[in-house]
């Protein structure tokens, strides 16, 4: 008689248990971030194990849960940790992309606002600050603002 029913995809680990009612519960995958395993003297005999996982929940609770009787217990602690992993990685990738494309529509709106003739006085402000501030020789500014005009 197992202790429950576990499923495990790649966006969510879910945990059915009991006999005469079920008490189902699932887990992000992201949220896993700690999985250990470990035999009884009882389990070793019948070549199970029980597996731990430790998972951070999105309202920042900690919470710990025990997989009983999971036949190659340590096979599953590889999976369910490979499959966390992956599931941090997509999530990331995601967010990123959404950072990126946000940026990216912000630059756009800029670019467009801004004319050719803004961008080379800007260009020829900072050349002047630089030699104000002795970073350029007379004869280097005079060069770099000779390239800047197209001269």
């Amino acid at each position: 008689m197992g202790a429950g029913r576990y499923s495990l995809t790649a966006d969510y680990l879910v945990i059915e248990k009991g006999m005469l009612s079920t008490d189902r519960q699932q887990i992000r995958a992201h949220e896993i971030f700690d999985v250990d395993g470990r035999q009884t003297m009882a389990q070793k005999a019948r070549g199970i194990g029980t597996v731990t996982l430790h998972a951070k929940r999105s309202n920042g609770e900690l919470e710990s849960i025990e997989l009983v009787d999971i036949p190659d217990f340590r096979q599953a602690v590889e999976i369910i940790n490979s499959t966390a992993e992956e599931a941090r990685i997509q999530l990331q990738r995601r967010a990123n992309a959404q950072t990126l494309r946000h940026e990216g529509q912000q630059q756009f709106a800029n670019n467009t606002s801004s004319s050719p003739k803004d961008d080379l006085n800007g260009e020829l402000m900072k050349l002047a600050e630089l030699k104000s501030a002795g970073v350029l020789t007379e004869e280097e500014f005079a060069a770099a603002k000779r390239k800047l005009l197209g001269l």
